[in-house]
């Protein structure tokens, strides 16, 4: 807690490891809340030093104020951005927010009083019109239909339009029709009423749920609400993606010139800047897109006024260009070309995509086009599908490091067009530039290479790498590595050992002994969805009988009701789950108590360098001078693994053990964190091994009574 404060008040940088079930998050928020009611209340001082009389008004003891009350005090003098510092908390999913929210509401910080916390959220979590929300993946557009308060510039038909010679009659009766349906759309009647809700959430601590349930309640959207409440929060909290992709944090309205940034969970934040910066299209939305475009351009070509000519054919010349370059490169099964390459050979290199983006925004161009295409249901939401595909790669193209790549997606039996953001790194460092503080934090960030690149340039003395142990004893932990199987067979599942039956089967046995001694719940991570198949495939009839008379085994799904079931096996007579890394189930679950006193990881979760992606990232670092492709490859097996070992262990009573199968991890032991290191017992045999199982989980459970 302590160096976090000092991060945020010395640092311009931060790097945070606290292993889950050592009060992270109850730190985060006691440690940036008392930062924050620090500086409003430094700034008062600092005003009340100044000599004008007029600054001489302000009182003397801030002891005892609220956030919000020092912050309008030192409005009345300054009336920049520095009088109005906030924390901005971000998470990845939603449901880590709402946790967070829950945090906030078991300290003195739910006293809305002494603090304004905003939680933002996306308008199909928040929307509350049912007609709305039933357009299911049409949420967005829907809402920014209703919203709106101005027709197209091309359905304005005067009387002289009508009066001209030659004057299309098709035209018109096209355009009254529209007009009429237009007619038939009325406002949402929850976005008028919403600063109803504005107000009742600067006063109170809600989560997704408290805004649904009061914006239902005063008849007031909660999405609207939200960002309208935005400049009068202390306290931000909302998701990844509104804020690292700088388009998205405008189009909101946060700007971060005043802004403490916390990124929690943040192991997998490069992988995310990269995604929100990137962009896919396939052929057949280019196609959707250029018929739309079309048919629009026809129909309206007379009536548009200049620039909004010059724009739809531009975006006609570009859309050409796409396909021109993907018809010629889709006979290979890959392509891949720097920006540069790209828009020569498709001659677009003269185009001003960030003026054709800001034109579509400010026109809502896209959506137009799209109003006046097909009419069927089903064509009409592959169109706005490829619309909104069209509109996030015109908007990728501004980024000068990437490259594009053409791909065959054999199962959609489709041809793919990437736009791929190359240097994340540099995207962070603009989101550094423009923060007051950026701290990263999560429970592993091992090995921490790829974060500390992240502030490369940064004085050792702004930065402050910091990691705590866990806050469990050392005997409430056993980590061992198992290299081979009983009968000596060593066990390594790469690629040119995934048909070795033998070997899996020998797993299959190392398995079903494990499950004779360890208690309630087992969960397996596997490499990949392939090696999840082919551990299905392998484990015969035999074996999975002798599995499930120890306990019910279960294999990732995308069935919900799958992991309840679990748990409650798990609960009650003991249950297996076989899950794979990086998979929903290894990030944002937490395996605790008897759903997870055991988890093991089989081989090594190596991302696939067959994988375009994948060899298109490492030929990147390997042309870097401090970072290479093999240093990516590693570290990104490395963070998955101790991700999935961290899902147990939640708590300071809570126990565990941990297990690596695959001779590799014997070569890889230091690249675990710290407070599992500190656990590891290596066992000359599998035998001893079992017992020494067999003997924690007896000592535990013997103190537990």
């Amino acid at each position: 807690m302590n160096d976090l404060y000092d991060c945020l008040h010395t640092c311009q940088g931060g790097i945070f490891e606290s292993p889950t079930g050592t009060g992270k998050s109850l730190s985060i928020i006691c440690a940036s809340l008392t930062f924050l009611t620090d500086i409003c209340s430094q700034s008062l001082n600092d005003l009340h030093t100044l000599s004008t009389p007029r600054d001489r008004i302000f009182r003397h003891d801030y002891t005892g104020m609220s956030i919000p009350a020092m912050k309008h005090e030192t409005s009345k003098a300054l009336l920049d951005l520095a009088a109005n510092p906030k924390i901005l908390y971000l998470s990845r999913t939603h449901s880590q927010l709402d946790q967070f929210v829950g945090e906030i509401k078991k300290t003195k910080w739910a006293n809305t009083e002494k603090v304004r916390v905003v939680r933002l959220g996306s308008r199909s979590q928040l929307c509350l019109n049912e007609e709305v929300k039933s357009q299911k993946g049409l949420v967005e557009f829907k809402c920014k239909e209703l919203v709106k308060h101005k027709d197209e510039e091309e359905t304005k038909i005067s009387d002289e339009e009508n009066s001209q010679p030659g004057y299309n009659m098709v035209f018109k009766n096209h355009i009254q029709k529209y007009l009429e349906s237009k007619k038939k759309i009325a406002k949402c009647p929850f976005y008028s009423e919403k600063e109803l809700l504005r107000v009742h959430l600067l006063g109170n601590v809600c989560d997704i749920e408290d805004l649904i349930t009061s914006g239902t309640r005063m008849k007031s959207c909660p999405y609207f609400a939200t960002r309208s409440a935005i400049a009068d929060a202390d306290i931000i909290l909302a998701p990844y993606s509104s804020i690292l992709n700088k388009h998205n944090r405008h189009s909101i309205g946060i700007s971060l010139e005043s802004c403490y940034v916390i990124i929690d969970e943040s192991h997998n934040l490069i992988d995310a800047i990269t995604d929100y910066h990137s962009a896919a299209i396939t052929k057949s939305q280019i196609l959707a897109c250029q018929k739309c475009f079309r048919d629009y351009y026809n129909l309206f070509v007379e009536k548009m006024f200049p620039r909004k000519r010059m724009f739809v054919e531009m975006a006609l010349r570009v859309i050409d260009g796409f396909l021109s370059y993907i018809n010629r490169h889709e006979i290979l099964n890959k392509k891949v070309d720097s920006r540069e390459r790209f828009l020569e050979e498709s001659k677009l290199s003269d185009i001003d995509f960030f003026g054709m983006w800001d034109y579509f925004e400010e026109e809502d161009l896209t959506a137009k086009v799209y109003q006046h295409g097909p009419k069927s249901k089903e064509t009409s939401k592959f169109n706005l599908y490829s619309m909104k595909a069209f509109a996030d790669f015109i908007l990728s193209m501004n980024e000068p490091d990437a490259n594009i790549l053409i791909f065959k997606d054999p199962e959609a039996s489709q041809v793919n067009m990437k736009f791929l953001l190359l240097n994340p790194y540099n995207k962070f460092k603009k989101l550094l530039e423009e923060s007051k503080c950026v701290v990263l934090a999560g429970g592993t960030l091992t090995p921490k290479e790829e974060f500390l690149k992240l502030f490369k340039g940064l004085p050792s003395n702004r930065l402050k790498n910091f990691s705590c142990g866990h806050v469990i004893p050392k005997e409430n932990l056993m980590f061992s590595i198992i290299p081979s199987s009983s009968t000596g067979r060593e066990f390594r599942f790469t690629f040119d050992t995934r048909d070795d039956i033998r070997m899996f089967q020998e797993l299959a046995y190392v398995l079903v002994d494990i499950s004779k001694v360890v208690p309630n719940g087992i969960v397996v991570f596997l490499p990949s969805y392939g090696f999840l198949k082919k551990i299905q495939d392998c484990f015969d009839e035999e074996i999975m009988k002798l599995l499930n008379q120890r306990k019910k085994v279960f294999f990732d799904s995308k069935d919900e009701s799958m992991l309840k079931e679990y748990c409650e096996c798990a609960e009650r007579t003991g249950a297996i789950l076989f899950a794979v890394v990086r998979g929903s189930l290894s990030e944002g679950i937490n395996f605790s108590n008897k759903l997870g006193r055991c988890v093991i990881v089989i081989g090594m979760p190596y991302l696939n360098k067959n994988d375009l992606e994948v060899e298109v990232k490492m030929n990147y670092y390997n042309r870097l001078p401090d970072y290479s492709g093999n240093q990516f490859y590693e570290n990104a097996c490395h963070i998955a693994i101790n991700q999935s070992i961290g899902r147990v262990i939640r708590h300071v009573k809570d126990f565990a053990i941990i297990i690596l199968i695959d001779s590799r991890h014997e070569k890889s032991y230091n690249r675990r964190p710290d407070w599992i290191k500190r656990s590891y017992i290596k066992h000359d045999s599998l035998g001893g091994m079992l017992n020494s199982i067999r003997s924690f989980f007896r000592s535990k459970i013997n103190a537990a009574n």
